[in-house]
């Protein structure tokens, strides 16, 4: 069983991504293999290759079956494979931790093993169940694939350059390298990298900091802060947004960039171009930087187009969960935004409970303070209470979550999932890997630590009821002041889930949304100031990720797309088609 997912795979080629030895005659495709390379390059998950093989045969071979250009770092060599994926793994700027090896010789694998610590290892047959769509980032351009042919064509040039004796700064100053930097309107016009920056970046993370999203909001709407992007290219190739920084009060809080960038002297050359823009600028992990890197440049192109213009005074609020997250970054380029979308908790994890409309008519009310899974802001919504134009609500948690009601107050919670009592005596019996599901991934395995508390004080009550439901929808059109707007964000009810208990559960989900459908689709025919993002219109079955409430990026641009058009007011038409046309690609 593969544990952990990987950034890069590296494969043996005999006997593992094709049947048979290529030294003793004709190979097997194996179109597995093959469309599991391709499938990940488009999730952002790349190939490499170390094989005991002649280079010539081998390529020749991976370009009768197509597959070439999907490999990045080949190592075809008669030498032992240890050093060659040591040396993968230095060129595509990662570490062991992140990297797979897939190999069908036990021994082989346990070489690799012991020359790259922390290497995860696999046979062949293993891969048999992974899930393309449960690994990487929807990236249909292969663009990440396109960073790492960057990265491999310099290593190329790298080496006939360095053949003799020479400065390595003098291959720097032919590289052209140049640098852009965007403000705030550039961070927020690209939040989505800007928050993967800080989920993935390991070694050129200098602040050793891993800001949750909704951290990144808040610093992103802290007037205090003089935040940054950074772009980056040389003559090799544009490597894209690659870097972020935050000085605060005159301190450098946040700064980091991607491992693609390493060794170009890039976080050097922004280093000292803050150092410049903040006399006396105050840093704690300042040591080694700073050091010449007069051969980068700084580009007057701005990193963005600029926005068309802004919607005057108009106000939009949001309240939901990851479904809003790229809509509502977008919006926020042109209007002045609320956002409650996932709540971080003391634990350290999200509320993703938070928008259920059960809490939004609890408004107020205490929650109790022994569970993890809920954190003291889940009743206390001030969504309600901003000054808005226009509230858009994700309605995804009322779909998938189920509520338990306290026996003394009657006052509802929601956690789990609507089909199974997860705190239940049966549910062991009934959904044996669900249940082990939730211990190892919930909130700090909140089933575990919680499953007493619930059974003894709480009654199951399934998901909430299409009644109920409607009720809460009707009560949450009362709160818009008249002259405002509603915005209501369903979800897709066709296709199946891809996640460990999908097959299980799929049946179970597509009755009940269809049914919560039904009712949204009633209280936005009758309600005259309530709108619609309808998800089945914009998501395929196969863009369905997880629970049909998880999508692929394609989607989410286009919700973005009809948020605009639904949520921009009629007299800034021209501002709705200049966002739109600067919309990412899906």
């Amino acid at each position: 069983m593969i544990e952990r997912e990987p950034k890069l795979i590296v494969w043996d080629l005999d006997d593992t991504f094709w049947r048979g030895t290529l030294t003793e005659g004709p190979v097997e495709r194996v179109d597995a293999h093959v469309a599991l390379v391709e499938r990940l390059a488009r999730r952002g998950v790349v190939s490499a290759i170390a094989s005991k093989n002649d280079l010539d045969a081998a390529r020749a071979e991976l370009e009768r079956m197509g597959v070439w250009e999907l490999f990045v770092f080949p190592k075809i060599a008669w030498s032992p494979k240890g050093p060659l994926i040591r040396r993968i793994i230095e060129q595509a700027r990662l570490r062991a931790v992140d990297v797979l090896f897939v190999d069908d010789i036990a021994a082989h694998r346990e070489e690799v093993r012991l020359a790259n610590e922390g290497i995860a290892v696999a046979p062949p047959e293993a891969l048999a169940g992974v899930d393309p769509a449960r690994w990487g980032k929807d990236d249909p351009a292969l663009s990440r694939l396109s960073h790492y042919k960057i990265l491999e064509a310099k290593e190329e040039e790298g080496a006939a350059f360095f053949s003799v004796p020479r400065d390595p700064i003098e291959f720097l100053r032919g590289a052209g390298i140049g640098v852009r930097i965007g403000g705030r309107e550039a961070c927020l016009a690209h939040f989505e990298r800007v928050a993967e920056l800080f989920e993935r970046t390991n070694r050129l993370n200098f602040s050793k900091i891993r800001l949750p999203r909704q951290g990144l909001r808040a610093l992103l709407s802290d007037a205090r802060a003089d935040v940054g992007a950074v772009w980056v290219r040389d003559r090799f190739g544009d490597y894209g947004l690659s870097g972020f920084y935050a000085v605060i009060s005159g301190e450098l809080a946040h700064f980091l960039f991607s491992c693609r960038v390493l060794d170009m002297g890039v976080e050097h050359f922004v280093f000292r171009h803050l150092e410049a823009h903040h006399p006396g600028l105050r840093c704690r992990f300042a040591g080694g930087l700073g050091r010449d890197a007069s051969f980068v440049t700084l580009s007057s192109e701005p990193p963005l187009p600029a926005p068309a213009g802004a919607a005057g005074g108009y106000r939009v609020a949001f309240k939901g969960a990851c479904d809003l997250e790229i809509g509502a970054s977008i919006l926020s380029r042109y209007v002045e935004t609320s956002q409650e979308l996932q709540i971080p908790l003391p634990s350290g994890v999200s509320d993703v409970f938070s928008s259920h409309t059960e809490y939004l008519r609890q408004r107020g009310a205490p929650v109790p303070d022994d569970l993890a899974f809920i954190g003291p802001q889940t009743t206390q919504s001030r969504v309600l209470d901003a000054d808005f134009d226009a509230l858009v609500v994700g309605l995804s948690v009322d779909y998938w979550s189920g509520l338990y009601r306290r026996n003394a107050t009657g006052q509802r919670i929601a956690a789990g999932w609507f089909f199974c009592d997860l705190f239940g005596e049966e549910a062991a019996r009934e959904y044996p890997e669900f249940v082990a599901w939730e211990d190892a991934s919930g909130p700090r395995g909140y089933l575990a630590a919680h499953r007493d508390r619930i059974r003894k004080d709480y009654t199951f009550e399934g998901g909430v009821s299409p009644a109920r439901f409607e009720e809460n929808l009707r009560w949450l059109c009362a709160q818009v002041p008249a002259g405002r707007s509603l915005v209501l964000v369903n979800v897709a009810d066709a296709g199946d889930a891809s996640c460990p208990h999908g097959a299980r559960v799929n049946p179970l989900l597509r009755e009940r949304y269809r049914q919560l459908n039904a009712v949204v689709d009633r209280v936005v025919s009758e309600e005259p100031a309530v709108r619609l993002v309808d998800v089945r219109a914009i998501a395929r079955p196969e863009d369905i990720q997880d629970m049909h409430t998880h999508l692929t990026r394609r989607c989410y641009v286009e919700i973005a797309t009809e948020l605009l058009a639904l949520v921009l007011p009629a007299r800034d038409a021209g501002l709705r088609a200049g966002a739109a046309a600067q919309l990412p690609g899906g």
